[in-house]
């Protein structure tokens, strides 16, 4: 078995988790921690390279989209008042550098004292980033992949010339780095591929010719069929060697403990960790795990007022749902019948889902909140006949349903919740539920799957309430 590194002591160990013991005694305790460690920060969709193995293939199907910046401005003193240290900017389908104000928010997340590492392919680059990388980010990861131009652009599908360019963008980060005696780490990534795992040893060289600091090998996450191209016994010989290259300012490290001796990942039954980082994306959602942007799974986040027991509050009033359109639909008219409809259809549902778990109350008074719920980032279509035009009246229900259905996208629909108290109007707790199931993937949705997926976010939200009043 070949060494992962020689210093233990080092950023790839995952034993690093163990500086934040308080955190860990507090999940060890059952519970979670008052703010993640990392935050996982998206700023751009949309990506200059076209990798074979992108672990966001879904994700480059959709619409490029960026933080506004002056949005992004201001999550660097929110995580730094909420107690986060360290921020991660790399990407989802999308280099970091390719945001055009990326050296005004790294100078703002230094400012606030929030440690960044910076991932990328290093090939938009330019020289004012480059100078904002080497003052302000404690690490900075170039994932290159390969050790020659043709290995290169059979892996990230971008012509070989690139090698070169990205390879002369790293240089100017060192150098500049050495000439104003600065600290960032500056790593050198690679992922191992069948199209050229047999470069690293050429590679480790480069790294070391050009003043790279450390130099990470570690096995892809890509189909088993392709994992078994790969020698994994040539690998270990050109780590050995590459090992051999090592200086004090040049470490190689070889991460193999995640992963079982074939190059497969190990998966755990359950992650304790996922409370220690949040991953925020560049179209606002927020996923549980890093690793899970591309899954399809809804995502729920909830929060609920400190010190505050919402036990105490068996009965609820459920007001109108409200449907808001999206800022950037292109149609903003929604007929008042349609509206009707939509809302007096879901707020049913969800009183039907709540039965057994709150009371439905219809006034305000002691033990009694009020739930206000919202369907926003909805986008509307001019419909190609108008919903008034249908006869006779009763033909308006089913017109209704059926223009929801062809007229209205829940594409990037999000449902917002509060829970206030009735009477004082407290907020006592709120939630959000992203990525609709049936309907997230699909422009043209029928109103089957439109409640359909209603319902399913009313059932989780009735398992949120039922764990709540539990407590």
């Amino acid at each position: 078995m070949i060494a992962e590194w020689s210093d233990p002591f080092n950023p790839f160990n995952s034993f690093k988790v163990l500086r934040w013991g308080e955190h860990l005694e507090m999940l060890a305790d059952g519970k979670i921690p008052p703010h993640p460690i990392v935050v996982n920060l998206d700023l751009v969709r949309g990506c200059n390279y076209k990798c074979k193995y992108c672990i966001w293939t879904k994700r480059r199907g959709l619409e490029p989209t960026k933080v506004p910046l002056d949005l992004a401005l201001k999550i660097p003193k929110f995580l730094h008042d909420w107690g986060v240290k360290a921020v991660c900017l790399a990407g989802e389908s999308g280099d970091p550098s390719l945001y055009p104000g990326l050296h005004n928010v790294l100078k703002e997340f230094h400012y606030w004292n929030i440690d960044i590492g910076f991932v990328s392919n290093f090939y938009a680059i330019t020289d004012k980033q480059i100078k904002a990388i080497a003052h302000y980010c404690k690490f900075a990861g170039a994932s290159i992949d390969a050790g020659t131009p043709e290995s290169y652009a059979k892996v990230h599908g971008i012509p070989e010339t690139n090698f070169e360019k990205v390879i002369e963008n790293i240089k100017k980060l060192v150098k500049y780095k050495e000439e104003n005696n600065l600290d960032v780490q500056i790593g050198y990534k690679f992922l191992l591929f069948p199209e050229s795992y047999d470069t690293l040893l050429e590679a480790a060289e480069i790294a070391q010719d050009i003043g790279i600091n450390h130099f990470q090998i570690r096995p892809a996450e890509i189909p088993a069929e392709e994992i078994k191209k790969i020698d994994i016994s040539k690998v270990n010989e050109q780590i050995e060697e590459a090992m051999k290259l090592e200086t004090k300012d040049f470490g190689v490290f070889g991460i193999r403990h995640k992963f079982k001796p074939d190059f497969t990942k190990k998966t755990p039954k359950h992650c304790y960790a996922t409370p220690l980082s949040s991953t925020w994306t560049a179209d606002g959602d927020v996923h549980l795990c890093v690793d899970l942007r591309d899954c399809n799974y809804d995502i729920l986040y909830n929060y609920r007022k400190e010190g505050v027991s919402i036990s105490k509050y068996p009965n609820v009033i459920i007001e109108p749902i409200e449907i808001w359109l999206d800022p950037e639909s292109t149609y903003k008219g929604i007929s008042p019948d349609m509206l009707k409809e939509m809302t007096e259809e879901f707020r049913n549902i969800m009183i039907q889902n709540l039965v057994g778990t709150v009371n439905w109350v219809f006034e305000p008074g002691d033990g009694v909140m009020t739930l206000r719920l919202a369907i926003t980032n909805v986008y509307a279509k001019k419909p190609k006949k108008n919903i008034l035009s249908y006869t006779p009246i009763g033909l308006i229900r089913s017109g209704v349903k059926k223009a929801a259905g062809s007229n209205y996208s829940l594409r990037n629909a999000v449902m917002e919740g509060e829970l206030s108290d009735s009477v004082t109007g407290e907020l006592l707790g709120a939630l959000m539920a992203t990525q609709f199931g049936k309907v997230k993937d699909k422009d043209k949705v029928t109103w089957d799957e439109i409640t359909e997926d209603f319902t399913v976010i009313s059932q989780r939200l009735k398992n949120v309430l039922q764990e709540t009043l539990e407590q």
